[in-house]
């Protein structure tokens, strides 16, 4: 395994580093069967994208700064709880510009696989020059351009609220699951916190809501998955799903 020199993404991205660390892992991740711009920039985001990419392509400067230290203690408390086996395979959708990076490498060691993916090209730029993916990809997550079955883990860390189709994403999700696999729906502060700050933000995530667990697990069946844990309290939200037996 070698890192390539992906050109044409970093300098798309104005990013002098390795854009990714390729090695069949990567190429096992994608339906595409060459290399190019839609293997990292997953075609255009649809149009009901637009407006959320701008929204937080705004925020990506000042958004490591919004990382307050008692909100990271929870989402490292709620990552090393789950129990990531070393050597995993992650998806981290919505990853931003990458705060749950620098907790999963560790969990996952040489042999894990990391993959962010988010809508936000200038918050994957932070992403990337905050280390720790093996792989970075522009993409919208109700249109994932990865196989079936290649994930053991998918991480929705505080992006669940802002997908516009949320059965069609799910169920887009599940597909790259493996069998035995585990979905993460979480956030670090309670629901009704983040509902609310999503209304004071306003603009495109204004009506961005976080359901109560009874209606996010009529969204999970719907979309194939069962909820096997919940937690709904006033710090923390977080919901672990698998794949409903068939």
């Amino acid at each position: 395994m070698g890192q390539a020199r992906m050109s044409a993404p970093s300098a798309l991205l104005g990013i002098t580093s390795h854009w990714v660390h390729f090695d069949a892992f990567a190429a096992l991740c994608y339906a595409h069967a060459h290399i190019g711009f839609t293997l990292y920039f997953a075609g255009a985001c649809d149009m009901g994208w637009r407006e959320k990419q701008a929204f937080f392509d705004q925020l990506a400067d000042s958004w490591e700064a919004m990382e307050r230290p008692d909100m990271l203690a929870r989402l490292t408390d709620i990552i090393t709880g789950l129990g990531i086996p070393p050597a995993a395979r992650v998806l981290d959708v919505g990853c931003g510009a990458g705060v749950l990076f620098g907790l999963l490498r560790p969990l996952l060691g040489k042999d894990g696989r990391l993959v962010g993916l988010d809508i936000s090209r200038r918050m994957l730029r932070h992403a990337v020059a905050r280390g720790g993916a093996d792989l970075c990809i522009q993409a919208d997550a109700e249109h994932p351009p990865l196989r079936d079955r290649t994930f053991d883990w998918i991480i929705c860390n505080a992006v669940f609220p802002h997908f516009t189709d949320s059965v069609a994403t799910l169920r887009a999700l599940r597909r790259c699951l493996t069998s035995n696999g585990t979905l993460v729906i979480c956030h670090a502060n309670g629901r009704e916190a983040i509902n609310a700050i999503h209304r004071q933000a306003g603009g495109a995530v204004a009506q961005d809501c976080l359901p109560d667990p009874a209606a996010l697990t009529v969204l999970l069946r719907q979309a194939g998955l069962h909820p096997v844990h919940v937690v709904d309290s006033t710090d923390r939200y977080v919901v672990i799903a698998q794949p409903a037996r068939e």
